[in-house]
């Protein structure tokens, strides 16, 4: 006791020595090693950022490669639809005899006078139409064409389009044995408004007729399977009218036949005929314009840039 109390000073200063060694173990060594073993990791990522920039990367260049080709493909793929739309709207875009330059307006208009009379008269010598004692102007059926007086070398376009698709509604009918066509019309023709399709315009028609409503389908299929026009159906409403109404309410009918051959020969439209509707049908008519072509402007010239200090990327340093 006598020599610890003698070497007490001694004692106090070796176990504070030890406290200080202790301390600067975990406060000073071995944090420097934990910041050491960073700083390598760091130089290894440094590393291989440095390796990946100087680097040829073949997945760019495959992406690049393969960006060329997906748009070379687009763009033969956007012809073939050019192509296929041209082929499909040329015929309505020719003039009489398929001719595919634009007449002249005396020439055109004496051959659009002749043609249209044609028609009209042809479909209404088949269906043994009556010319209205008041007014010939107003048999059946009642169209509105391009005079004389308002064609002009502009609308020569218009008026041969509106003739095509005269002409294929009366092959139509004719075909089908239908003789109820009341008036054909083309409203807003001369309409100067913009387009709101852009790759195509269409020409509206309204037509008027009375046919048995069973042949309206058969009237349609008809339209869409013309060469000539393409037609599309806009609005389509019929009704029975009035009269047919009346005419068909009593309706009793019966035969007597002498044997079943003859009763299998008579047919029942014949006995039992579908009533006529009344049937309003607006159609369109794709006039198909081509893919509109854009001017690209060439791009501004490029402003000189300063050149930039290249900046060598370094290593942190070691401690």
């Amino acid at each position: 006791m006598d020599k610890l109390k003698q070497n007490s000073y001694w004692i106090a200063v070796g176990a504070t020595c030890l406290v200080l060694l202790a301390a600067a173990y975990f406060l000073v060594v071995a944090p420097l090693g934990e910041l050491s073993a960073k700083q390598e990791e760091l130089n290894a990522r440094i590393d291989k950022v440095d390796a990946a920039l100087k680097r040829k990367d073949t997945v760019s260049k495959k992406l690049k490669a393969w960006l060329v080709e997906k748009n070379e493909a687009d763009n033969q793929a956007l012809e073939k639809g050019k192509e296929f739309y041209d082929a499909q709207g040329k015929p309505f875009d020719l003039y009489f005899n398929d001719a595919e330059a634009k007449p002249a307006v005396n020439e055109f208009s004496a051959t659009y006078t002749d043609e249209l009379k044609k028609l009209v008269e042809g479909y209404q010598q088949k269906f043994s139409i009556q010319a209205n004692a008041e007014d010939p102007t107003k048999t059946p059926p009642v169209l509105e064409p391009f005079t004389s007086e308002t064609l002009n070398d502009e609308n020569i376009p218009i008026a041969m389009k509106e003739f095509w698709v005269t002409q294929e509604i009366i092959k139509a009918c004719e075909k089908l044995e239908l003789g109820g066509l009341q008036s054909l019309k083309f409203p807003g023709r001369l309409d100067t408004k913009a387009e709101p399709f852009p790759y195509n315009k269409r020409v509206r028609t309204e037509v008027l007729m009375s046919l048995p409503a069973a042949k309206i389908e058969d009237l349609l299929s008809e339209l869409f399977a013309s060469q000539r026009v393409l037609f599309e159906v806009e609005k389509l409403e019929y009704s029975r009218t009035q009269d047919t109404l009346a005419r068909y309410a009593t309706l009793i009918q019966s035969d007597s036949y002498k044997d079943p051959t003859e009763a299998a020969k008579s047919r029942y439209e014949d006995k039992f005929p579908d009533p006529p509707v009344a049937l309003k049908l607006d159609l369109w008519a794709f006039d198909y314009t081509g893919v509109p072509v854009i001017k690209e402007e060439a791009p501004p010239p490029a402003e000189a840039e300063p050149k930039k200090k290249t900046s060598s990327s370094k290593k942190a340093p070691k401690s």
